[in-house]
């Protein structure tokens, strides 16, 4: 996640004060980290809405919840956390 960052970094034109490579120190100050409490009412809503696990997957890694194990979302984790939070989403829809 981080290199990607620091390779839209170089995209839009923003480069490090010394040379031309973000590394993953320099683009921890552009990530802001979500409270990881939300990615379980966010994917149990997200299921409500109809969306597939790896779509659901898909957008807790691009809004930054990390995976428990720090990687992509797996579907059985997923499948555990849409279980363990389904209440919450319907009482927020």
């Amino acid at each position: 996640m981080l290199h990607a960052i620091g390779e839209r970094l170089l995209e839009e034109g923003l480069y490090p004060v010394l040379g031309n490579v973000w590394y993953a120190s320099q683009t921890m100050d552009f990530v802001q980290v979500p409270d990881p409490s939300g990615a379980g009412p966010l994917a149990a809503k997200l299921r409500a809405d109809g969306l597939a696990l790896v779509e659901i997957g898909r957008r807790l890694n691009y809004q930054g919840y990390m995976s428990p194990g720090g990687g992509l979302w797996d579907r059985k984790t997923l499948s555990n956390l849409i279980a363990l939070h389904a209440g919450e989403a319907i009482a927020t829809a």
